[in-house]
Parts: structure tokens; sequence; C-alpha cells
């Protein structure tokens, strides 16, 4: 990305960078992104790593890092630290059920390192009369404790995808 530099000319703002690398049921996505520092030499100031993979019984998961030269609460150095990561992972059974959690420093202690701040259930659970979705979001308090902090639930009388309802047949059986 190009600016103007205050003498009408256009300077580097901003480099990104993407990687891809696929392997299978397995990708990799990086991205970078460089800014000038005040001597204009371009710097690395955040990174963003994806994971997908899927085994065998179709199980999926995706985990996000994403990393900063500014970290909230601690004295920043100019490298790169983990910010934050997001992890989800979606099970096949009877319901689909996706789980995810964030980690990220705890705000009175960063330097302890990643924590497990919010998590979310999220299911649809598939029946011939229809779908129900429940989603269930909990967060840390400032005790340490996961508490519910909203829950949605939506129903649906609509026959599920692929399958079709059929009408009561008024002949004799």
């Amino acid at each position: 990305m190009l600016v103007p530099d205050g003498n009408g000319n256009w300077a580097v703002g901003e480099v990104k960078e993407n990687t891809i690398k696929e392997d299978g049921k397995n990708r990799t996505s990086e991205e970078r992104v460089s800014r000038p520092d005040l001597d204009g030499r371009l710097s690395e100031v955040s990174r963003t790593v994806g994971k997908e993979a899927e085994n065998a019984a179709g199980e999926k998961s995706n985990t996000v890092e994403t990393y900063s030269t500014d970290i909230p609460g601690v004295a920043g150095d100019g490298s790169l630290s983990l910010k934050q990561r997001v992890t989800t992972v979606q099970k096949k059974d009877s319901a689909s059920k996706t789980e995810q959690q964030i980690e990220q420093p705890n705000p009175g202690n960063p330097s302890d390192g990643l924590r497990v701040s919010a998590r979310t259930k999220y299911t649809v659970r598939y029946a011939a009369s229809g779908t129900q979705q429940t989603k269930t979001t909990q967060t840390r308090d400032a005790n340490g404790t996961f508490n519910a902090v909203a829950v949605q639930t939506e129903k649906s009388d609509q026959a599920p995808v692929g399958q079709v309802r059929r009408a009561p047949s008024d002949k004799p059986q």
C-alpha cells in the first residue's frame, strides 16, 4: 500500500504477504504485515497463521494464531508475541457440533501467557420434524470461572435438506 509522504511523493505505507500451503485435507495459511519504521525500513508488525485439518472421521479443526508487536499491558520491544489463538472444532455425530475457544493473555498478568478467555458451543439437531439450533457462549469472570453470557435457541419445523416430509395418506393400508 502506497501513501503520500508529505513531499508530494508516494511511499510504502504497508506490505502484506499471504502464503497458502495445502497437503491433502490439511491447509496452512499465513499473512505477514510489515510497516516502515522511523528510518523507513520495513519491520513486521503482525502475523496471522491459520491451520485447517480434517481427520478420517470427518472431524474438522481450525486454529488461527495472531502475533503482534502490540500486546495490551506489555511493554513493547518490537518483537512479535502471540496475542490470540482461536481454535474451532467441528464434530459430526447425531448432531452437528461446533466448539470454539479463544485464548488471550490474562489482562491482570499478561506475561503468564495465553489462557482460555471464552468458549462457544453451537449444536444443530436434525429430526424429521425439523431442526433445533443452540448456541451457548461462556466467558471467564474475574475469579477464573466460566459463566454463560448468552444462550440462543432457534427451532424450525422445516425438514432438513435431503429429507422430504410425506403427507399422511388417506388410503387405508
